[in-house]
């Protein structure tokens, strides 16, 4: 008796999207803003979204004219690419604003992003140098850390250490602070909102333990945000390490011109910030 054959399942064809081609507007700024409007529709769904084969198959074009197509939506951050099959996804690039403290995660969802906080480790550390003179403490004095996995569209994106004072880790409960937002914690602690942090942003490259943690390749590029909050009569009580994939993440803030006018205009200006993003380059190669 033969053996059954199993039948092949023929891949489904998605329907073509018609072009106007006797429009003055090139075919790959139609197509852009085609793909814009597939995004946020979210009918392109989340993952991987389709290769620039299959867009050239519904527009009707060649490849190249797809890449030409998708350049500006890979710079904004909407999509990106997996190298080397030629697969485009929606990217899980996020952007946080210096112009003030504000619940980004609070942003991210409204933009219908799905964020989470994953706590791996809360532990009491000896403070090194970098982390005691922010807490303005004495080196080696005991602190509290924190260390928890931003996640944004199922994607890591960021890993950050937390330093909490002595005088707050003694006081805090660490289930207050793992199933809440840091400041949140302390502000209720101390019965007084945050006054403000100091952030400063510099660029370097991943470690083994940070790259299996963010899920990239060690040595790739990795962006450093070290904040530390001030609470009270300007008493710096949290200092935390942050490590961003620099890939996924950016800063964005408003630069004024140094005049009257410029400082009266401003409030028109936001919503359109001076974007900044610093990528770290590749680490050399040993000889």
């Amino acid at each position: 008796m033969s053996s059954p054959r199993h039948a092949t399942k023929t891949p489904r064809r998605l329907p073509p999207i018609p072009l106007d081609r006797s429009s003055k507007v090139p075919l790959y700024r139609q197509i852009e803003e085609r793909v814009r409007q597939m995004l946020v529709g979210k009918t392109a769904g989340n993952g991987r979204v389709f290769t620039e084969q299959e867009l050239a198959e519904r527009f009707g074009v060649s490849r190249l004219t797809v890449r030409h197509a998708i350049t500006a939506l890979v710079a904004e951050g909407r999509l990106a690419r997996v190298r080397g099959v030629g697969t485009l996804r929606i990217s899980a690039s996020v952007t946080e604003s210096l112009e003030r403290v504000r619940d980004h995660f609070a942003d991210w969802e409204s933009e219908g992003r799905s964020v989470c906080l994953r706590n791996l480790e809360c532990t009491n550390v000896e403070a090194a140098s970098g982390v005691a003179a922010r807490l303005q403490i004495p080196e080696r004095t005991e602190v509290q850390r924190l260390v928890r996995l931003w996640i944004v569209d199922g994607i890591p994106i960021a890993l950050v250490y937390f330093y909490l004072h002595p005088s707050i880790g003694r006081r805090l409960s660490m289930s207050a602070v793992e199933n809440a937002h840091v400041r949140a914690a302390v502000s209720g602690l101390l019965r007084t909102p945050m006054l403000g942090e100091q952030v400063e942003i510099e660029a370097t490259v991943a470690s083994r333990i940070m790259a299996q943690r963010l899920q990239i390749r060690r040595g790739a590029p990795v962006l450093i945000g070290r904040l530390t909050q001030f609470y009270g009569d300007q008493r710096p009580l949290v200092a935390a390490d942050c490590f961003y994939r620099a890939d996924l993440y950016r800063y964005s803030v408003y630069v004024p011109a140094a005049s009257s006018r410029a400082e009266a205009a401003a409030p028109a200006f936001r919503g359109r910030p001076v974007t900044v993003r610093a990528i770290a380059g590749r680490r050399p190669s040993s000889s």
